[in-house]
């Protein structure tokens, strides 16, 4: 049996018992657990230290994995700035390697009833996925880029915006089972970038 490194939140050992065999699997094992900005806020002032945590829900469903986002300045853990739900499926990239899509969804009405749900995933067993509202060109496509390692990012123009005078976000991350990169930006309508492009802030497991 071969052991490798995991994500690792408070009591959790870091490790999996076996290698993830695809895409999907390593997608669905590094994409969850309790991480923070905090290393590198404090290399660099200009950072702020963020939480991220990613939690399973729905884990009786077939036609995930499903999973609960929350993310929030680590000084205001109680009041998330973002508050998602994702979908991982498998896919298969121009190339015909196979690739994962890391679709996204705004939880509908009011989020904050789930506010720190990722210790409690129960919580959205009376919510069905058909309520939630797909983030439309949000869509991330990832693919395997190394041993551990997959890659990938947003495409185009049709992930909407609205802060600091933003038309549309991108997004591109890549991930190991020790750390998440991600790199958001936003641009005005003439492709000026208007918020991001200091580049990716790294997420590392709470230990």
């Amino acid at each position: 049996m071969q052991v490798v490194q995991g994500p690792r939140g408070p009591g959790e050992t870091g490790q999996f018992e076996t290698a993830p065999t695809s895409p999907l699997e390593l997608a669905s094992r590094c994409l969850l657990g309790n991480f923070s900005s905090d290393a590198q806020a404090r290399a660099n002032p200009r950072i702020r230290a963020v939480d991220l945590h990613l939690a399973p829900i729905w884990s009786d469903r077939q036609d995930g994995p499903w999973l609960y986002l929350e993310q929030a300045v680590a000084e205001a853990p109680n009041h998330p700035f973002r508050q998602r739900v994702l979908r991982l499926l498998p896919a298969t990239g121009e190339r015909g390697d196979p690739v994962v899509l890391l679709l996204s969804f705004e939880i509908p009405g009011d989020p904050g009833p789930y506010v720190g749900a990722w210790q409690d995933p129960g919580r959205f067993n009376d919510l069905e996925p058909g309520l939630l509202t797909p983030l439309e060109g949000c869509t991330i496509t990832l693919a395997v880029t190394g041993p551990g390692r997959l890659s990938g990012g947003s495409h185009g123009d049709g992930c909407s915006a609205t802060q600091h005078g933003a038309a549309y976000r991108t997004f591109e991350c890549s991930f190991t089972p020790e750390w998440l990169d991600l790199d958001e930006k936003g641009f005005a309508s003439d492709g000026k970038v208007v918020f991001g492009g200091e580049g990716p802030m790294r997420f590392e497991p709470i230990r």
